[in-house]
């Protein structure tokens, strides 16, 4: 038996998601500290950003 290895085939990634616990302070923290693009906001407890091709 033979066994070929391919590569693996990850080109992009389109979204991210990361808990957290206080969202407004993770809104400002990655709005205001890390300079991402902020979105918007939609229930429950969920925040969208921008960080080049990938959304947060």
């Amino acid at each position: 038996m033979t066994s070929t290895t391919q590569p693996f085939g990850l080109s992009s990634i389109g979204q991210i998601f990361v808990r957290a616990r206080d969202l407004d302070r993770a809104v400002r923290f990655y709005r205001d500290t890390l300079g991402m693009q902020f979105l918007f906001q939609a229930p429950p407890q969920m925040a969208f950003f921008q960080c080049g091709t990938t959304t947060l």
